[in-house]
């Protein structure tokens, strides 16, 4: 079974939050990192951050709220996190750039969706309020660390076809 994570990335300066989940954490942050030095991605919110960052000295970064092997459960966290952080962080402003209607929060049923938010009160609110990880196994940091992992990770793999080419 894979894990399904659900991680902020946050500019504290410019005080602007983008929320998403993934089953390939460390791949996904890179990604972000990539698409966000070179220009590309998709979130204009989430751009603008990252150009008052680098401005301001003062990098993004990335807090790691929820995990679990049941997807569903994560994907409607995302979404009802996403929907609710304009009345929960309202001193906050969210990147990201669709906000799920109640509608596609109703398509999991309500049992389902009161059990999200039980674990969104436990784990991802209290996270967010503080900007700061509640358990220590959450992934947190520099947003441009993930880039620089996935770098030595490349490089590392390279050189060992190299090595295996060159027997």
């Amino acid at each position: 079974m894979r894990n399904i994570s659900l991680y902020a990335i946050y500019g504290a300066g410019c005080r602007t939050l983008y929320v998403g989940s993934t089953d390939f954490l460390r791949a996904r942050l890179a990604r972000h990192a990539w698409d966000l030095a070179n220009g590309q991605h998709h979130s204009p919110g989430l751009e603008q951050a990252y150009s008052a960052a680098k401005k301001s000295r003062r990098p993004l970064r990335v807090l790691g709220l929820d995990w679990d092997t049941d997807e569903s459960l994560i994907r409607l966290l995302e979404d009802w996190l996403i929907s609710e952080l304009p009345t929960l962080l309202p001193e906050w402003k969210l990147a990201n750039d669709k906000l799920p209607s109640q509608q596609d929060l109703k398509r999991f049923g309500s049992a389902y969706l009161r059990k999200a938010k039980g674990r969104a009160s436990e784990l991802a609110l209290p996270s967010l309020t503080k900007m700061q990880p509640v358990l220590a196994t959450q992934v947190t940091g520099e947003l441009d660390d993930f880039l620089r992992f996935t770098d030595d990770m490349r490089r590392a793999k390279a050189a060992q076809a190299r090595r295996a080419a060159g027997r």
